[in-house]
């Protein structure tokens, strides 16, 4: 399976994720519940994956991914947001999301 990186401000959320994840084989190297904590972490732990909510305090998600694309470019980023605003996953995909 793959190594993971969560990142989303709201815990509930992180650990429902966590929990499907790692029930299906997935590890999860790290949690993030503000935008600033998301780049040193993954920098740090290098997951295969980073799993990513766009409306984080601190920097906003769409901002991470662009750091997180050009500073560790293994890393696949799939966003995870209650957005449904168009802007956003077109600038998501623009930006280098995988999904």
């Amino acid at each position: 399976m793959a190594t993971v990186v969560l990142a989303d401000d709201h815990a509930l959320v992180r650990a429902g994720l966590r929990r499907i994840l790692e029930n299906n084989g997935n590890v999860i190297l790290g949690e993030a519940g503000d935008g600033l904590q998301v780049i040193p972490i993954v920098e740090k732990m290098r997951p295969e994956v980073l799993l990513l909510d766009l409306g984080m305090p601190g920097l906003h998600g769409l901002d991470v991914l662009r750091e997180v694309t050009r500073r560790v470019p293994a890393t696949r980023v799939l966003v995870v947001s209650a957005y449904s605003r168009d802007d956003f996953v077109i600038s998501a995909f623009k930006n280098g999301a995988a999904g």
